[in-house]
C-alpha cells in the first residue's frame, strides 16, 4: 500500500513537472515570437522612415528629426525618432580645440578638459608619442591596463569608454560623439566646439535635403516586447544605391 501511494506521489510530480516545462516552453516561445514581430517591425519602420527622407516627404523632417513618431501601418505600435548625425562631434576628425570644449561642456575642469581631448587625440593618430597631458602606451602600462592605444581610428563612440581616465563616462556625454560623419570643424574654436557638443544644429541644417548627410533612425516597440533597433546610415542620393549603412542592430542604449 505504501509503496502504491509513493508510486501516486512520484507519478503526480512527474506530471505537474512536465506541465511547468510545457508552460516554459510555450511562455518562451510566446516571447520569441512576439520579439520577432517587433523586430520585424521596428526594421520595417526604418525602411520606411529612409524611403520618406529620401523622398523629401514635406513636414517629416520637423516632426521626426524633433520628436517621436508613432506608425500606425504596423501590427506592432512603433515610436520611431531620427537625428542628424552631424549634430554630434566625430571623434575621429574633430580637433583638440572641439573636443576641449566639448568634455569642457560636461563639467570637467579646463585642465582635464584638455587633457581628456589630448588623451582622444593620442588614441586614434598612428604614433607613440603622447602630447600634452594625453597618453600613449607608457601611460596605459603605468596605469596597470593591459592594452594601450589603438592608435587607428574609433571604431564606435562607445570604445571612448577604453581611452585612459574616461572608463566611468556617462551615456549622456558618449551620445555627443559619433564615428560616422567624419566632419571636422573647419575653425574648430572653443565657441563652435560647445555649440556642436551640446547637440545643437549647424547654419543650413534645416534644410529638407539630407543627401549626403548621415542620419540615426531609431525604431521602439512600445507593446508587448520592449525593443528597440538602431540604423545609422548615409542618404547618397543615388538611384542605385541610395543609402550607405553603418549600423543596423537591437540596441538597448542610445550610443553605437
Amino acid at each position: 500500500m505504501i509503496t502504491v501511494l509513493w508510486t501516486v506521489v512520484l507519478l503526480t510530480l512527474m506530471a505537474m513537472m512536465v506541465m511547468t516545462l510545457s508552460r516554459t516552453q510555450t511562455h518562451l516561445a510566446r516571447r520569441f515570437a512576439d520579439s520577432t514581430v517587433a523586430e520585424a517591425a521596428a526594421d520595417s519602420a526604418i525602411n520606411l522612415t529612409l524611403l520618406r527622407l529620401s523622398a523629401h516627404e514635406p513636414g517629416l523632417l520637423t516632426g521626426a528629426l524633433a520628436n517621436s513618431t508613432g506608425l500606425p501601418e504596423f501590427v506592432q505600435r512603433i515610436s520611431v525618432s531620427v537625428q542628424r548625425e552631424a549634430e554630434r562631434v566625430d571623434l575621429n576628425a574633430a580637433g583638440a580645440g572641439t573636443l576641449t570644449a566639448c568634455f569642457l561642456s560636461t563639467g570637467v575642469t579646463p585642465e582635464e578638459a584638455r587633457s581628456r581631448a589630448a588623451r582622444v587625440i593620442d588614441w586614434r593618430d598612428a604614433d607613440d608619442v603622447a602630447g600634452p597631458g594625453g597618453a600613449e602606451s607608457a601611460e596605459y602600462r603605468a596605469a596597470g591596463l593591459g592594452y594601450g592605444p589603438r592608435n587607428a581610428p574609433f571604431q564606435s563612440a562607445g570604445e571612448l569608454r577604453r581611452v585612459l581616465g574616461l572608463d566611468n563616462i556617462d551615456i549622456s556625454t558618449l551620445s555627443r560623439f559619433t564615428v560616422y560623419t567624419h566632419e571636422s570643424d573647419s575653425q574648430d574654436t572653443a565657441d563652435d566646439g560647445s555649440f556642436r557638443c551640446m547637440g545643437a544644429r549647424r547654419a543650413g541644417a534645416t534644410s529638407s535635403v539630407l543627401i549626403g548627410e548621415v542620419v540615426r533612425i531609431r525604431a521602439c516597440s512600445i507593446e508587448r516586447v520592449r525593443l528597440c533597433r538602431v540604423a545609422v546610415v548615409r542618404l547618397t542620393g543615388s538611384s542605385r544605391n541610395p543609402f550607405q549603412i553603418f549600423l543596423w542592430r537591437t540596441s538597448t542604449t542610445s550610443v553605437e
